[in-house]
């Protein structure tokens, strides 16, 4: 019973780090004039992310 509770504890953990997104920022953003974007100034969904400029 222990190590059946270890063993769901362990793919719990694992599903749950494996479903992180990350966003991808191209590197032509790191360099002027695009480099204005800020998270601050953006939405966010499930899979998408909005940014906008004022």
């Amino acid at each position: 019973m222990k190590t059946h509770v270890l063993l769901f504890l362990c793919l719990l953990l694992t599903g749950r780090i494996a479903a992180q997104k990350t966003v991808f920022i191209p590197s032509e953003f790191s360099s002027a004039p695009l480099n204005t974007w800020s998270y601050s100034k953006s939405y966010q969904s499930a899979n998408f992310v909005v940014f906008w400029e004022i």
